[in-house]
């Protein structure tokens, strides 16, 4: 909403579209954040779904499993938000910085779910 209410912002003087510029750039970024904390709370989700596919109840393991690829599903969604977002972005600091933090979290949830299925597979 918030990039959308950016982009709405006048620009009929070249102050306006100065403050429009930034307002957009602003909302972007604030866009491209927000998902990547989705990203690595899918992690977390993932390190806990092998913890549990591990050490927990036998009878929940499938549950353990489900986690996990819903937890990979949903930081690949995450991802694209954050690219289509920084993609947007000009000239902003840090930006490359966010595409590597959210490339790293769909690497580690890869292996996470990687590691809970196995641990399925062998269970079942």
């Amino acid at each position: 909403a918030a990039v959308i209410r950016a982009y709405a912002l006048p620009q009929e003087t070249d102050a306006e579209c100065k403050t429009r510029r930034w307002a957009v750039q602003d909302a972007l970024l604030t866009a491209a954040r927000i998902p990547l904390e989705v990203a690595r709370l899918c992690v977390r989700i993932a390190e806990l779904a092998g913890t549990t596919a591990e050490h927990g109840n036998s009878n929940a393991m499938t549950d353990s499993g489900t986690a996990a690829v819903l937890a990979e599903a949903a930081c690949q969604a995450a991802a694209f938000n954050v690219r289509v977002n920084v993609k947007a972005l000009r000239h902003v600091d840090g930006t490359q910085d966010l595409i590597h933090d959210v490339e790293t979290c769909l690497v580690a949830v890869a292996k996470l779910t990687t590691r809970v299925t196995t641990i399925l597979q062998q269970a079942l």
